[in-house]
């Protein structure tokens, strides 16, 4: 993921990337992460990743996404229940998509398919905080909020097919099925039937 970010000089995946972070640390030391982080960054980071940071966050500008977003939104309100479809495009934008995977949701797939994301998204959350405790489950937090949050400013259409933004979000969503639920209480404490 560092990679990537500056590779791609994406704001989106430098806040997903920092949310999951600290939620990975703040499940696995605490309140450490909360100074560990500042302090990576003003005393170990090379100068590159500094630089990169404050090129990314404070000179960039807004790389025309507030237009890109009100041309999306005007797009949504034609057509907000079932959207526009896979094949759309956005006529505004070198890329034709909205840049925002929430935004993408409602553009592409309209107000039905933004809700079937939030209950995913819902189900995918709640499974993670039942899971049993241990470094996988912090680690499937953490890409899963990376996932989210990244998605603020990126991602384009999650059920066209398979690319490299689209593994940011489901391969989490895999892990987080994959992992073994803790028992509900009521059935921990019932006694074994072989005894």
């Amino acid at each position: 993921m560092s990679g990537f970010i500056l590779a791609m000089q994406s704001r989106g995946a430098l806040v997903g990337f920092t949310g999951g972070t600290l939620l990975l640390g703040w499940i696995l030391w605490r309140w450490r992460i909360l100074l560990a982080v500042p302090a990576f960054y003003v005393a170990l980071a090379p100068p590159v990743v500094r630089d990169t940071a404050d090129h990314m966050l404070l000179q960039r500008g807004t790389s025309h996404r507030l237009e890109i977003w009100a041309a999306a939104w005007r797009q949504i309100r034609e057509r907000p229940l079932f959207g526009h479809g896979l094949a759309a495009n956005l006529p505004i934008g070198p890329t034709g998509f909205p840049h925002s995977l929430y935004m993408s949701l409602l553009f592409y797939s309209g107000a039905i398919g933004f809700m079937l994301f939030v209950t995913l998204a819902v189900v995918v959350t709640l499974r993670l905080v039942r899971a049993q405790a241990g470094p996988l489950r912090a680690w499937a937090m953490g890409l899963w909020a990376n996932a989210l949050l990244a998605g603020i400013t990126d991602f384009g259409q999650i059920t066209k097919g398979p690319g490299a933004l689209w593994f940011i979000l489901w391969l989490p969503i895999m892990l987080a099925l994959g992992l073994p639920v803790r028992p509900p209480a009521a059935a921990a404490a019932l006694p074994d039937a072989a005894n």
